[in-house]
């Protein structure tokens, strides 16, 4: 997920009191509301997540901070990373991790059957790549008002292909997960503690579980060794308030 906030200011602002963060994704405005300036924190996405994918916004270019320098611990705000210094530490694992940030939802998603069902052939996320699930970044405003991004990344494992850290069967009420109804036939968990966007089902694909990649442990964040991205297109455009920064990620995919 893309999570850009409003206030603060540069690293040695972080943490004052009285300080607040507010989420523009959810702000009923244009983004020429708002100055986007620098992606943070992009060491812990392990890959570099959007940070190498989003570089300019209208034109502008778009500073990348990778946090605190290892050796001074200042704060590197002009420590940029190129494309080719961020590697996607993805294992070869058959067992992929989701987990919230409380760990109170853990699920464990395999690889793809082969050959692929009937079910998920005819449907429009249909992974081309044997091993890899299919993978998108949506823009649609139900996900962007239900999670705060203003672009969230889903993946699309089955349902069959998903289960508890015991073994047993997926099911929705997993844990400390609680569920929203946020459209009709749709029906969304997020983390009742922590508060982490998990999943997303809908009556339209009742064979799977579209699982928020932000949650998937032990990888790069874009877990290129899992997941088949789309590359050629945005999930809903047109609902996007944000269209520079559309049109930014689009040029990176």
């Amino acid at each position: 997920m893309l999570d850009f906030g409003v206030g603060g200011g540069d690293g040695e602002d972080q943490g004052k009191q009285g300080q607040w963060h507010v989420s523009a994704s959810i702000v009923e405005g244009g983004e020429e509301l708002w100055d986007f300036r620098k992606h943070i924190f992009l060491d812990d996405t392990r890959d570099g997540g959007l940070g190498t994918l989003i570089e300019r916004i209208n034109g502008n270019e778009i500073k990348r901070w990778n946090g605190r320098d290892e050796k001074s611990g200042e704060w590197a705000l002009d420590h940029v990373k190129s494309f080719s210094e961020y590697q996607d530490r993805s294992s070869g694992n058959d067992t992929l991790v989701a987990s919230c940030h409380c760990r109170g939802i853990v699920l464990h998603i395999a690889r793809p059957p082969f050959p692929l069902p009937t079910a998920l052939m005819d449907n429009s996320v249909t992974p081309n790549t044997p091993g890899k699930w299919y993978a998108l970044h949506d823009v649609c405003t139900s996900c962007r008002l239900s999670t705060g991004c203003a672009i969230v990344p889903w993946c699309f494992p089955l349902k069959s292909s998903i289960t508890m850290p015991d073994g047993s069967p997926y099911r929705p009420d997993l844990g400390t997960a609680r569920t929203y109804q946020s459209s009709p036939g749709v029906i969304r968990t997020f983390c009742g503690v922590c508060g982490a966007t998990a999943t997303y089902a809908t009556e339209e694909r009742k064979e799977m579980v579209d699982v928020a990649v932000g949650l998937l442990e032990g990888h790069g964040v874009r877990a290129e060794d899992w997941l088949e991205w789309r590359k050629e297109r945005v999930s809903f455009e047109k609902d996007s308030l944000w269209k520079g920064v559309v049109e930014g990620l689009k040029e990176g995919l």
